[in-house]
């Protein structure tokens, strides 16, 4: 890549929103159609249907949220949250073909979901040295759906 090229995508704003779970998008995801793919992630925290259909029928990926840590958690939720983000992401980006080719598009730039909030699981913060620190694991599974997308493999995830 030329010098003073993007090597890193690490804003999901902006003309990068597409990569934020709080875009919009429908997803059919385990029978249940959801707004975007906060609705679904957070909806499949639930322990029953009638909370999955309330996070489902919420207005905004904000409110989906809220309304996520107000319920009992699935047990194993620690375990199978990861599974459940990569099949969320992948359906986002398979079921849409306008914000499928974005994806592809960004080639092989890295993609950190950079935020200021403090996440250092799904995303990564800036230390005080300017550094990113964090698993930055919605990166990574956008990074992997976008290999999978653009190579129009099946899905291992």
């Amino acid at each position: 890549m030329a010098k003073g090229m993007l090597e890193t995508i690490s804003c999901f704003r902006g003309a990068y929103f597409f990569l934020s779970n709080f875009y919009m998008t429908p997803i059919h995801y385990k029978d249940h159609w959801y707004k975007s793919a906060e609705h679904a992630f957070m909806a499949q925290k639930a322990t029953n249907e009638e909370d999955r259909q309330r996070i489902a029928n919420t207005p905004t990926p904000a409110k989906a949220k809220a309304m996520g840590r107000k319920i009992t958690l699935q047990t194993n939720w620690d375990n199978i949250k990861l599974n459940e983000m990569s099949l969320i992401v992948y359906y986002k980006f398979a079921q849409n073909n306008n914000i499928k080719h974005k994806l592809i598009q960004t080639g092989n730039l890295t993609l950190i979901e950079g935020n200021n909030w403090g996440d250092t699981f799904w995303g990564m913060v800036k230390n005080n040295r300017g550094e990113w620190v964090g698993e930055n694991n919605l990166g990574k599974i956008l990074m992997t759906v976008r290999l999978i997308l653009t190579n129009n493999t099946t899905p291992n995830l």
